[in-house]
């Protein structure tokens, strides 16, 4: 979302609520996300800073447009053929 990460996890099966990888990136202080999503088969819940939503909404998720980002790439390192 912009210059800021936003954690998002896909669940495939019915224990959808457990998902340590993503609690353990919430418990970083210095990192202060303020919300998560999982996307699962279930309807809409939220519990703390988790948002669980249906696989299919995750359509919705946009990108917010940054301004001032410069990308420097190299390719000197490929070759034509």
């Amino acid at each position: 979302q912009g210059k800021r990460c936003l954690p998002v996890e896909i669940k495939s099966g019915k224990d959808y609520r457990r998902h340590t990888a993503l609690n353990n990136v919430l418990a970083v202080d210095e990192w202060s996300f303020e919300k998560a999503y999982v996307f699962c088969k279930n309807n809409v819940e939220a519990e703390g800073k988790v948002r669980y939503l249906p696989w299919y909404m995750a359509m919705f998720l946009q990108q917010e447009s940054v301004s001032g980002l410069l990308v420097d790439t190299d390719f000197s390192g490929l070759k034509i053929l």
